[in-house]
């Protein structure tokens, strides 16, 4: 599975403004699956205060908002169709910005044998921990927020840290030994303010998945966002199974959560692979639509831990600086397997 926008394909890149009206997801020519998530924000309208948006497909009726912004999932069906986002001014002045589309059949490349845990964000049982691989300290807490645009319900993570400190949360969720193909599909939202503050510096995301094999050895599928080094990173351990040592290494494609757009959904897919051996190959990241294959990031990752079969999750923030608050969000989380 080398071309993941064959599998989950996907385009949310900020189109260009258009009469005053702009929409952020998708962009014109997008080709993906039905629902979809459309997001747009109005201005002043022709120099009149906005009043109104509303949005349609085709020649669909409006379907009108009384807000400056629209964050909604929509569905269609497979085939090429027009977005249409339309705001009116105080006066009567009309709006609009017209996104061609794409709709694709839903996951049209999987095996017919996928497993798919879907809405892992969702789960009760998450939990946070400081990590104390990092240099500071931290704490932090967890919670579902409601009427979130995507799928209805959103977790958010909110951690405080001192000197670069980071804080993992995980959730374990049912067991599959002999998957050996895996992609994480999930949404994140970093928070631009914390409370009544700007949020600190966020110096890295990691995004992990272990896999319980049947001999009760662990595969670390481990990916992060590595702000300090600008690059997407992955996890390999350099000893034995049995006398491990788990080391990051840095890959070709860039990466800094630092720089993604605050309070706006950022679209993630990974795909990965292990054999029989425990040999990982990380195969290739999408951030909003964009997807980059990984250039040699092979490596054994098989640790011999003798945990209970399951499937576990962690979701990691750094800090960066002497002190800090920082806050994230969470959706549609899906983990495919076959």
């Amino acid at each position: 599975m080398k071309h993941l926008h064959a599998i989950l394909a996907f385009f949310c890149l900020t189109a260009p403004a258009l009469a005053d009206v702009s929409v952020s997801f998708p962009i014109d020519g997008a080709a993906l699956m039905s629902p979809f998530t459309l997001q747009a924000t109005a201005g002043a309208c022709q120099s009149q205060p906005l009043t109104t948006m509303a949005y349609s497909i085709d020649s669909g009726h409006d379907t009108l908002v009384k807000a400056s912004a629209i964050a909604v999932q929509l569905s269609a069906g497979s085939g090429a169709h027009n977005l249409h986002v339309k705001s009116w001014g105080a006066n009567g002045a009309l709006c609009q910005q017209t996104v061609s589309i794409n709709v694709l059949d839903r996951l049209p490349a999987l095996p017919a044998n996928v497993a798919a845990t879907a809405n892992i964000q969702n789960m009760t049982g998450w939990t946070g921990v400081h990590d104390a691989a990092t240099s500071g300290t931290s704490t932090g807490t967890t919670s579902l927020l409601s009427g979130a645009p995507l799928n209805g319900q959103a977790r958010q993570f909110t951690f405080q840290y001192s000197n670069d400190g980071g804080h993992r949360f995980h959730i374990s969720f049912p067991a599959n030994t002999s998957a050996t193909h895996f992609v994480y599909d999930t949404y994140l939202m970093v928070n631009k303010y914390c409370g009544n503050v700007l949020c600190g510096k966020l110096s890295n995301v990691e995004l992990d998945m272990n896999q319980v094999l049947a001999n009760r050895d662990v595969v670390i599928y481990g990916v992060q966002c590595d702000g300090w080094t600008g690059t997407w990173d992955y996890t390999v351990n350099e000893g034995t199974p049995t006398r491990s040592l788990s080391t990051w290494r840095h890959t070709n494609v860039a990466c800094d959560p630092d720089k993604w757009t605050k309070d706006a959904w950022h679209h993630v897919q990974i795909a990965y692979s292990r054999d029989d051996g425990g040999i990982v190959t990380y195969e290739s990241v999408s951030l909003d639509g964009v997807e980059t294959p990984f250039s040699g990031a092979v490596g054994p990752s098989q640790f011999a831990l003798n945990w209970g079969p399951v499937l576990l999750t962690n979701f990691q923030m750094d800090g960066e600086g002497a002190k800090g608050m920082q806050t994230m969000e969470m959706a549609n989380t899906t983990v495919f397997a076959w």
